[in-house]
């Protein structure tokens, strides 16, 4: 699993020296292609950074949201409403080993949606986790 959060970063950073364009996230490729085969659960993390992204923005007509706070926000606004949600299907708030990550990604996604745009962080996360997903997929076949 290291290598394969590996393998995320140093494509991300390779597409974001092409593009411009972040994948999410310097985690989120990985976590994609760790959990492609679960689908539903990748679109609960996609709609949980979609309202956490929004809450933010409404939060910050009312507060001083820049920067890091603003980056804070969006990981804790994230964290709790990935919280309610593992309440809400029986999973609760302590999760163990690796699970525990999926509770800040929809923040560090929400973060980029803020930062470049829903359409272009969408695409390169679905990108960058798609190949991830192909290679993970071929090393362990062989």
């Amino acid at each position: 699993m290291i290598g394969l959060f590996a393998c995320g970063i140093a494509l991300g950073m390779l597409v974001y020296e092409i593009t411009g364009v972040t994948p999410g996230g310097i985690v989120v490729p990985g976590y994609i292609a760790l959990y492609a085969d679960q689908p539903q659960r990748l679109l609960v993390t996609v709609a949980v950074a979609v309202v956490t992204w929004q809450l933010g923005r409404a939060l910050s007509r009312f507060l001083f949201l820049y920067g890091r706070v603003r980056f804070g926000s969006y990981l804790l606004l994230g964290l709790g409403l990935q919280a309610g949600v593992n309440s809400l299907i029986g999973k609760g708030f302590w999760l163990p080993e690796w699970s525990a990550l999926g509770m800040i990604i929809p923040g560090l996604i929400a973060n980029e949606f803020e930062r470049q745009g829903f359409w272009e962080t969408l695409a390169a996360m679905l990108v960058v986790g798609g190949i991830l997903y192909i290679v993970k997929t071929l090393a362990f076949r062989l």
